[in-house]
């Protein structure tokens, strides 16, 4: 790396002492710093690739991506959740009849709510909130 390119990079980083020291070896022509110009640049490349993945990780951790779980990591044995009830419902083996299923759209809530019970009494129609599908048409 040439020593202008050197002392651009270091203020980028905002290391601005260590730019004026730079530049003031380079000035003087000392010897050591003419031996040290190579380890100085690999030093300053893997700054900047350290930089870049603290960037990237504060980046990801700050969108709060969901974490990816499944039932194979999960402990039944630290939990108080029916195992042979989960798998058999991530299984879909207990859905063998026809299911009825209700949206219920509130208007003037901005949250889910659960229908009055009245409206999924006796309507097959969509249109009526509710319609009946068996579990071979998903």
């Amino acid at each position: 790396m040439q020593h202008e390119a050197m002392v651009t990079t270091l203020r980028t980083l905002k290391l601005f002492g260590m730019a004026q020291a730079v530049s003031e070896l380079a000035q003087q022509g000392a010897p050591a710093y003419q031996g040290a110009q190579a380890i100085l640049g690999s030093l300053l490349k893997a700054e900047m690739a350290e930089r870049e993945v603290r960037s990237v990780a504060y980046q990801m951790k700050a969108a709060r991506f969901p974490a990816y779980r499944d039932l194979a990591g999960f402990d039944f044995g630290q939990s108080a959740a029916n195992e042979a009830l989960v798998r058999q419902l991530h299984t879909v083996t207990s859905w063998n009849r026809p299911t009825t299923w209700c949206w219920w759209v509130a208007p003037a809530l901005a949250r889910p709510t659960s229908p009055p019970p009245s409206a999924c009494r006796h309507s097959s129609s969509i249109a009526g909130g509710c319609a009946s599908f068996p579990p071979s048409n998903w």
